[in-house]
C-alpha cells in the first residue's frame, strides 16, 4: 500500500478522533508503514496544561469554546511534520485545518511533502445530535456556552474549508454522515483507499 495521507474534518462531537484511530489501527494492519498522526486538538490542550503565557491564553479560549488561533494551529501541526514526518509514513491529521487560512498552509505542506492526493473525510451531523454528544462528553470546556460558541465558529470558519477541499484536485473530498454507527461510518471511509 502507497503513503495515505487523511484529513479529518466535522464539528465536535462528529467522530472524527473516533474514526481517525480506527483508520490509524487499520493503515497499521494493512502495511509495514509507520503513520504520523496528528490531533489537533489533543495538541491544544497539551499547550494548554504547559506553564507558559500562551497556555493560559490557550486555556482560557478552550473554556470559552473559540477555535484556537490560526498561527498556533500552524505552529504545532508544522513544528511536527518538520521533526517526525517521513516520505514512506502515512499521514492522518484530525481536526485540522479548522479555518481557510489553515487549510491554504497545510494544502503548502502537503505540496512540499509530495502527500497530494489527499482524502478528506468530512463527516457531518444534525446540530441537535452534536450538541448532546457535546454535552455528554462533559469536559470543563462543553459548557451550554461554549458547545453554542463551537458550533457557530464551526458553521462561520470551517465550513469554507469544505469547500476549499471540494473544489481542489489535490483532493478526494468524502462527505459521510457522521450519524451511523461506527463501524458502518469505517467501512465507508475504508471503500475510499
Amino acid at each position: 500500500m502507497q503513503p495515505q495521507t487523511f484529513v479529518f474534518l466535522g464539528p465536535q462531537g462528529s467522530g472524527k478522533g473516533t474514526q481517525a484511530d480506527q483508520i490509524v489501527e487499520y493503515l497499521r494492519a494493512q502495511s509495514d508503514r509507520e503513520t504520523y498522526y496528528f490531533e489537533t486538538g489533543a495538541a491544544f490542550r497539551k499547550l494548554a496544561e504547559a506553564n507558559s503565557e500562551t497556555s493560559l491564553y490557550v486555556r482560557e479560549s478552550l473554556n470559552e469554546g473559540d477555535i484556537q488561533p490560526s498561527f498556533l494551529a500552524v505552529r504545532l501541526w508544522g513544528d511536527g511534520m518538520a521533526k517526525d514526518l517521513r516520505k514512506d509514513m502515512h499521514l492522518v491529521m484530525d481536526g485540522s485545518p479548522r479555518t481557510l487560512l489553515e487549510a491554504r498552509m497545510l494544502d503548502e505542506a502537503f505540496v512540499f511533502y509530495n502527500r497530494t492526493p489527499v482524502k478528506v473525510i468530512h463527516l457531518t451531523l444534525p446540530e441537535s445530535v452534536t450538541y448532546e454528544r457535546l454535552a455528554e462528553r462533559s469536559r470543563d470546556d462543553d459548557h451550554s456556552r461554549a458547545i453554542n460558541r463551537r458550533l457557530e465558529e464551526y458553521k462561520e470558519k470551517t465550513l469554507p474549508v469544505i469547500d476549499f477541499y471540494r473544489n481542489s484536485e489535490n483532493y478526494t473530498y468524502v462527505h459521510i454522515n457522521g450519524d451511523q454507527s461506527i463501524d458502518k461510518i469505517q467501512q465507508q471511509i475504508r471503500g475510499n483507499i
